[in-house]
């Protein structure tokens, strides 16, 4: 736990043998744009949002990798989500290219193929439509990161691309996207926990020895009818009953078994016994 407490949040590395674009062969980059990299970088270092880490490359600036923290108050607590990331020769007219990389739609945003959308919807009584995050020659690549950190919310599905859709007003398919969001972030958490990122092992290990205990508690009262996302420290929020679908108990159930079998084999101690759904 000691090279946990002293994981840096942000940190240049030399192994990028696992990172999704690590192969892909750069191409001519305009004058200044490695400098203009290392300025982000330096940006970042200093300004990086909470609740994420990122790993910059030594010989390849055009590589990023960055993991959230799945925030407390929201269906993704207690979890870890991974991105690659790749700068195009393009940039900052295009975008960075991004990957998330354990292949589950986590959001609306993201697809099953781990790219992102990067559009945000317009929350107003206007028709449905969406506003482009990214501002070609403008924005950078703290506005980006940012935006990935922000889709880790408390209502996934009103910050995706249907929240104007008039269906989703009553407020229960929120809750019910909220249990599928929270069912893959289990699963996304024994596959972590399973292969850990390469540069990442330490913070994984620490990590979920730290949270094993907080989560099994979480499974156990969504069980008992607490809402997803709903459980802070140990407390439910005030007004947090409502419908809990048999579908997500019974899915919950299921993965309860490869959850506690992850945290035992990272050295987490976790009370495995849990009260089955009613």
């Amino acid at each position: 736990m000691e090279r946990y407490a002293l994981f840096k949040r942000f940190d240049t590395v030399s192994d990028h043998s696992d990172h999704y674009f690590s192969a892909y062969t750069w191409t001519h980059r305009p004058k200044d744009w490695e400098e203009k990299l290392r300025k982000e970088w330096k940006d970042i270092e200093e300004q990086l949002p909470e609740n994420m880490l990122v790993r910059a490359y030594e010989r390849r600036i055009d590589l990023l990798r960055a993991v959230i923290i799945g925030p407390k108050g929201t269906p993704y607590h207690d979890g870890l989500f991974f991105f690659d990331v790749r700068v195009p020769s393009t940039y900052p007219t295009n975008p960075p290219v991004h990957y998330y990389s354990n292949g589950l739609s986590i959001h609306g945003n993201v697809h099953t193929s781990g790219s992102v959308r990067l559009y945000q919807p317009i929350r107003d009584d206007g028709p449905q439509r969406n506003e482009k995050i990214w501002v070609p020659g403008t924005s950078t690549m703290l506005h980006f990161l940012g935006f990935l950190k922000n889709l880790f919310c408390e209502e996934p599905l009103l910050n995706g691309l249907v929240y104007n859709n008039p269906d989703w007003f009553d407020g229960v398919p929120s809750l019910f996207y909220n249990e599928l969001a929270f069912i893959k972030s289990v699963k996304t958490m024994v596959t972590i926990m399973n292969k850990p990122p390469i540069n990442f092992e330490d913070f994984v290990v620490g990590h979920f020895r730290n949270v094993a205990d907080d989560t099994m508690k979480a499974c156990q009262a969504y069980m008992d009818g607490v809402q997803v996302g709903c459980l802070v420290d140990g407390v439910p929020k005030e007004g947090n009953k409502g419908i809990i679908s048999k579908t997500f108990k019974n899915d919950l159930a299921s993965s309860l078994k490869p959850l506690v079998d992850a945290f035992e084999r990272i050295g987490a101690k976790v009370v495995a016994d849990l009260n089955p759904p009613s």
